[in-house]
């Protein structure tokens, strides 16, 4: 028995193994990754010799709530959002929970409460959202129905790089890098998205500032439609003194950017640089290729589930120490529009 006479945990596996919480879960799930036979032996030798068994089942019946960990989301599903769900799906079935998506954007607020009522009265084992997807209304009423720990994305995001290494900043340094000192950014005006739109801005004007260049110019988008687009380039054409490098907030926008110029005989690079972000698949796709950023979606998701399951067993057990695997830093991906 562990200190305190209480039931064995993974993290109490994972100290005396010498690995990570991670590590400890891919080897007593069976989970077919790269590790080695040494690590897999000191993790079964450390399991056994703490009497641990996973059992998550056990574990929610004891705690009154579900194997469930719901992603709640309150805006549309890009690119971005997918990959990530994809990978929170994979990370919670490892670890022998389920992953159900759910989206809170219901209506009037009183047919969301309603919905969340409902949703929170299931007790999940744990609730990841996006920036801004919960108040905290929201999460005391999670609360208050027995659901378990709610994580954002942001706590995987920002939090963990330097201002170096934010996508606003890396970019900003690229384009400086290839000789623009006019720097032009989409700004949607998306209430979702505000939280990174400010974090990015921040970033962006920071890197111009190092080099006492002139502030972004911002131009105002409602939505990622082709027409807005369209809207952009010819305001872009039609101006002498325009940016001679622009940075489309997401591939999404940059792909119907691309379209746009050309259109109007905007050629990228030569006459104005475009820069993404997420390096969705389709960057490779376009003529000119996009210049991007990644991120590591894996380490962001992995660390959510992880995070979810540490909270959990803070409340159960009183746990407080932590050990996560950590997450990348953003990665500039040069390609032809840059």
């Amino acid at each position: 028995m562990t200190p305190g006479h209480r039931p064995p945990t993974s993290w109490d596996v994972a100290r005396r193994a010498g690995v990570s919480r991670t590590t400890v879960s891919y080897v007593l799930n069976g989970t077919s990754l790269p590790i080695s036979q040494e690590t897999r032996e000191r993790v079964l030798t450390a399991a056994r010799e703490l009497n641990y068994h996973p059992q998550p089942s056990a574990r929610a019946l004891r705690k009154g709530r579900s194997d469930d960990i719901y992603f709640i989301l309150d805006r549309p599903l890009t690119l971005f959002l997918s990959a990530l769900t994809s990978v929170l799906q994979q990370c919670a079935r490892e670890k022998g929970y389920t992953l159900a998506v759910y989206f809170n954007n219901i209506g009037p607020q009183e047919a969301r409460q309603d919905f969340l009522v409902r949703l929170f009265s299931q007790r999940p084992f744990g609730i990841v959202t996006m920036p801004g997807s919960l108040t905290q209304d929201d999460i005391e009423l999670a609360k208050s129905k027995g659901a378990g720990p709610c994580v954002s994305i942001e706590q995987a995001g920002s939090l963990f790089w330097t201002p170096e290494e934010e996508p606003g900043y890396l970019i900003a340094r690229h384009l400086i890098e290839r000789g623009h000192h006019q720097i032009g950014v989409i700004v949607p005006q998306n209430r979702y998205l505000s939280y990174t739109i400010e974090a990015r801005l921040a970033s962006i004007y920071a890197a111009l500032e190092e080099v006492k260049l002139p502030a972004p110019q911002p131009f105002s988008i409602e939505e990622i439609t082709l027409e807005e687009a369209r809207r952009i380039a010819r305001l872009l054409a039609g101006d002498s003194s325009r940016p001679t490098a622009l940075y489309g907030f997401n591939d999404e926008y940059c792909f119907h950017l691309l379209r746009a110029f050309r259109e109007q005989n905007l050629r990228v690079p030569e006459d104005i640089a475009l820069v993404g972000s997420d390096d969705t698949p389709f960057c490779e796709l376009t003529t000119p290729s996009l210049t991007s950023i990644r991120q590591d979606i894996a380490g962001i998701g992995r660390y959510l589930i992880d995070l979810v399951e540490h909270l959990a067993a803070t409340d159960e057990n009183n746990e407080r120490e932590g050990q996560f695997e950590p997450i990348h830093p953003p990665l500039l991906i040069p390609r032809e529009s840059s």
